[in-house]
């Protein structure tokens, strides 16, 4: 009876965020021009290599791996093989970037052909437009592949990524919790997903005749199979949005400090330089945005399960991603959050502590 109740009560806390997310316009979609892009870079080296550009470990990938490996060595394969690997790391993490999130602002019809979508605005770090007309040099790809056939052969499998998505994130609970903690706002949030998407995520935000949105560019749940939903499953997953969508409220609070810039100028002390965090700036913003996880996981849920879940982030956050000292920083924010304040409103606390901790760098320990 007492397991009975509990996923009653489960199922009732994922539905009961519909209203609010009526209200805030959520967008989800696996746009056909980003999994073109995805599928033709899963078979160049650095897709075939890293994980955190293209993830291997899903059905899904097997599938496209087999159905596409004939053309692994298409002319345009290979020539962008040979642009990439010209590239330094951080530059080719960029262009990957861009790439993706600009392909969700195209379209591709039934001859192949792709065109830019009138419904849409095109997203990237910089306003230049280099990678961003590479994407319509895939066209003779996409012919030469009939890619809108594989996209509408498996198109109930995406749309059922995303029904399930829908179903079993609770997206509301999120920007309900943010929108508390923070003064920022959003009219509509879009995410952007595949299973193709490894770790390498980011997020935008954007003001359009007077409305403020934000983008998610992230990695999709890689088992759409599932007919239940674990609470471990759907925190893993929840944690996977929480800490990109949580960028767009921290980041403007942050712009906001200037001690932001060098309160952790000792990187080596603080961050392994993992992903491109190579700046105080970038550092701390990473340690706040995976933080108030944390927060959020004590607020809605605060049981054995979340505490497992905790565990897990930490440990991925110090030996994984590199931020060294992140179950320190976690103890300490961890401590304000019954001081009556909004967590805007800890900076200052935050940066003091963070200024004051007896830093040297453990790098070579």
């Amino acid at each position: 009876m007492k397991v009975f109740l509990y996923v009653i009560s489960f199922l009732c806390f994922l539905s009961g965020q519909s209203t609010e997310l009526a209200a805030k316009n959520l967008l989800i979609e696996m746009p056909i021009t980003q999994e073109l892009f995805l599928v033709f870079y899963s078979l160049t080296d650095l897709g075939q290599t890293d994980e955190k550009l293209i993830a291997r470990d899903s059905e899904y990938y097997r599938l496209v791996q087999r159905d596409f490996a004939p053309f692994k060595n298409h002319p345009l394969v290979v020539k962008f093989n040979e642009y990439v690997n010209s590239l330094s790391k951080g530059e080719a993490y960029y262009m990957y970037n861009s790439m993706r999130m600009n392909a969700c602002m195209y379209g591709l019809n039934a001859s192949n052909k792709i065109f830019v979508r009138t419904d849409k605005k095109f997203y990237s770090f910089k306003k230049d437009i280099k990678y961003r007309q590479m994407l319509t040099s895939l066209q003779p790809f996409a012919q030469d592949v009939d890619f809108y056939s594989f996209y509408i052969k498996h198109k109930p499998f995406y749309k059922k990524i995303v029904t399930n998505y829908k179903e079993e994130i609770p997206v509301g609970n999120m920007i309900k919790w943010l929108e508390r903690e923070f003064s920022s706002t959003y009219d509509s949030y879009q995410i952007y997903f595949s299973p193709l998407i490894g770790g390498y995520h980011s997020t935008q935000k954007v003001k359009i005749k007077d409305k403020y949105k934000t983008l998610m560019f992230i990695g999709a749940p890689r088992d759409s199979s599932r007919s239940i939903f674990t609470e471990s499953y759907v925190l893993r997953n929840s944690r996977m949005l929480f800490t990109e969508i949580d960028h767009n409220y921290v980041n403007p609070v942050s712009d906001n400090h200037w001690q932001v810039n060098k309160v952790m100028h000792d990187i080596d002390c603080w961050n392994h330089k993992a992903q491109g965090h190579i700046s105080s700036y970038l550092t701390f913003n990473e340690y706040m945005t995976w933080a108030l996880f944390r927060f959020y996981l004590m607020d809605y849920y605060d049981n054995e399960t979340s505490e497992k879940i905790w565990e897990e982030t930490v440990n991925y956050m110090v030996n994984d991603r590199g931020f060294i000292k992140f179950r320190e920083f976690d103890a300490f924010t961890i401590s304000l959050r019954n001081h009556g304040k909004k967590v805007e409103e800890m900076y200052p606390v935050i940066l003091k502590w963070v200024d004051d901790y007896p830093c040297r760098s453990t790098i070579d320990e």
